[in-house]
């Protein structure tokens, strides 16, 4: 009898171990259901708006929420249960939809928002808090604050523009070059967007796009623009101009015009010139009231280093191979000095070209002011065709490989060689500006 009391106070206790197990199983199911996750319903994670506010949305399952707090830019604020619809789901769950349309928001990178959430069930409070998320406020539009000057080295361009805007998703530089009959876009660089610069602390929205152009992918000698293209994540863009100077050199010497000042608006020196063409080797000027040479090499860097070139004064730049030479166009206005030049008499002198020109406009000049024409000859090597063009006044023919007329096309950036023989003195003044074809 003791053994059979003792058999049933064991099965007693197991089937009251065994009991307890299924309830503590049971009720862990239900405090499962109790706490379950917040979830953001909206916006997206990083959604951009136009607007000074923005709907925030969110849902909650569980058995009674007791609080509520929405976190925006670390700053909360109490939500009541009357931002909420409420759906009981069972008798132990319901569901909670709620939503706070934020005001007043000023333009920024990233605000963030998220959910503190405290509820109850029968063991007391729980807290629980949602994933975080940003948006993104952008109500003005897109700018482009400053187009940096360009670096050039080796025949390439590299830019840098400002951007004024909180959501910047492109910048385009749209290459444009003149084919003789119309501007085509030739070739599109994308730039790098980099960066928010003190957006944080004072909201400034500033973005900063860089990229390089490189002159082996262009093909037209002369006058090209860059058109910075802008826009943000809202659909606005912006554009803005920047012109430059293109030209084909070919292995050994080649005259040009050089038309470009440096970042400080200087003109540039011979050393920095040969820095800016990739396979350049020497840049040598022609100092025509001298009938001379000044060069600087490579092999001797401290000899004629710090020459410097006027803008639109013609310069003969040596490649050890075909290259390409890229500039900003810095071509002198009717109000700049610098339009002017001079030739002087019974010598060859070195002429650069500011505007699109051709040889028979070249050699028909006059001294400024007047009406006297004096140069009897002009010379131009035309690179793509390898042929010399040397033009006189007196029977408006060239002769290159067969005789050709005069009206050959001249670009900008190009330069020649004229002969004077009939001025009024040892020297002339000229008006560059006024050689246009």
């Amino acid at each position: 009898m003791a053994s059979n009391r003792l058999l049933g106070a064991k099965m007693k206790n197991k089937l009251i171990i065994i009991l307890s197990c299924i309830m503590l199983v049971l009720a862990l199911s239900v405090y499962s259901t109790f706490i379950d996750p917040i979830v953001l319903q909206g916006p997206p994670d990083g959604n951009v708006t136009s607007n000074s506010w923005i709907q925030l949305n969110w849902s909650v399952l569980s058995f009674n929420v007791s609080h509520m707090l929405l976190d925006f830019n670390s700053t909360n604020v109490s939500i009541g249960l009357g931002n909420c619809s409420i759906q009981n789901i069972t008798s132990t769950e319901r569901q909670y939809r709620c939503g706070y349309n934020m005001t007043g928001l000023s333009e920024y990178i990233n605000h963030s928002w998220l959910i503190h959430l405290n509820t109850t069930d029968r063991d007391g409070k729980i807290f629980n808090t949602s994933d975080k998320r940003y948006i993104v406020v952008d109500t003005s539009g897109i700018s482009i604050d400053n187009a940096y000057n360009w670096t050039i080295a080796d025949s390439s361009a590299s830019f840098n523009i400002q951007i004024g805007d909180y959501s910047t998703r492109q910048c385009l530089a749209e290459v444009l070059e003149n084919n003789g009959t119309a501007w085509v876009n030739t070739f599109d660089v994308t730039g790098t967007i980099e960066g928010y610069t003190g957006a944080a602390a004072s909201y400034g929205g500033k973005v900063n796009c860089t990229g390089s152009i490189d002159a082996s992918l262009m093909t037209y000698d002369g006058d090209f623009i860059v058109q910075y293209s802008v826009t943000d994540a809202l659909g606005n863009n912006n554009k803005t101009n920047k012109t430059g100077l293109y030209l084909d050199l070919a292995s050994g010497w080649n005259l040009i015009s050089w038309n470009d000042l440096n970042a400080s608006g200087e003109n540039h020196t011979t050393l920095e010139i040969c820095d800016m063409i990739e396979y350049c080797t020497q840049v040598s000027w022609r100092n025509n009231s001298g009938d001379s040479f000044v060069t600087y090499d490579t092999t001797t860097p401290g000899v004629n280093n710090g020459t410097y070139i006027t803008v639109g004064d013609a310069i003969e730049v040596y490649v050890s191979q075909a290259s390409k030479v890229i500039y900003k166009d810095e071509t002198p206005t009717e109000s700049s000095v610098t339009r002017f030049g001079r030739i002087y008499n019974q010598t060859w002198n070195a002429l650069g070209l500011i505007t699109d020109s051709n040889l028979s406009t070249v050699y028909s000049i006059t001294e400024n002011g007047t009406t006297h024409q004096f140069i009897t000859r002009a010379a131009w090597y035309d690179v793509d065709s390898e042929l010399w063009y040397t033009c006189r006044r007196s029977t408006g023919r060239c002769t290159g490989t067969s005789d050709a007329p005069s009206n050959i096309t001249l670009k900008a950036g190009h330069a020649v060689w004229v002969y004077a023989e009939n001025i009024n003195g040892t020297n002339a003044v000229i008006n560059r500006t006024e050689w246009s074809s």
